[in-house]
């Protein structure tokens, strides 16, 4: 179960990532193209952001919800020792999740529930009124503050991302014989 939790895990952070900077440098490409309009790079909030939104919700919350059970599963080993006896098995007589790895699995789940936390409160408290103020220019000063404030915020959300994404990755979660 544990080794499922991980992949979904890492998985997540790691394709949370690479959506946000892949939508970034879309952004990017998008407000300087010629191509567009005036009109479309204004409103181009209403048709990418929703997309960006759920995908950064899922993913987030699924790798949440995956460090949750790892987190779990690690105290659970504390007390009913299975893993104690595989490992004892193999000649190991300490805990596979003890130590730096339960707290590494921790910090990876608190970072993770963090950033999923600033996500959720950057869509309700930023993106919903940014949202409300599109298309009917000329936008009122408020709008330069949240449009700030947004980048800000996602630039923290993509860089605690990428610390819980580098943890994930680093951990071994697992010891050698270890079948759970």
């Amino acid at each position: 179960m544990r080794r499922v939790c991980l992949f979904v895990e890492r998985l997540s952070l790691v394709g949370w990532l690479g959506m946000g900077i892949m939508f970034l440098a879309l952004l990017l490409a998008l407000r300087g193209s010629p191509l567009f309009s005036t009109e479309t790079k204004d409103n181009h909030p209403r048709v990418l952001f929703p997309a960006y939104y759920t995908l950064e919700f899922t993913l987030l919350g699924m790798a949440a919800v995956s460090g949750l059970v790892r987190f779990l599963a690690a105290r659970g080993n504390d007390r009913c020792g299975p893993a104690t006896v595989n490992a004892t098995k193999n000649g190991d007589t300490q805990n596979p999740l003890s130590g730096g790895r339960r707290r590494g699995a921790t910090v990876t789940w608190v970072v993770t529930l963090f950033a999923l936390g600033l996500a959720v409160g950057e869509y309700l408290v930023v993106y919903q009124p940014l949202a409300a103020m599109l298309g009917r220019p000329p936008y009122p000063q408020q709008f330069q503050l949240l449009h700030e404030m947004s980048r800000w915020i996602n630039t923290a959300i993509l860089l605690l991302t990428a610390v819980g994404a580098t943890r994930s990755l680093w951990c071994v979660d697992v010891a050698p014989g270890d079948e759970s």
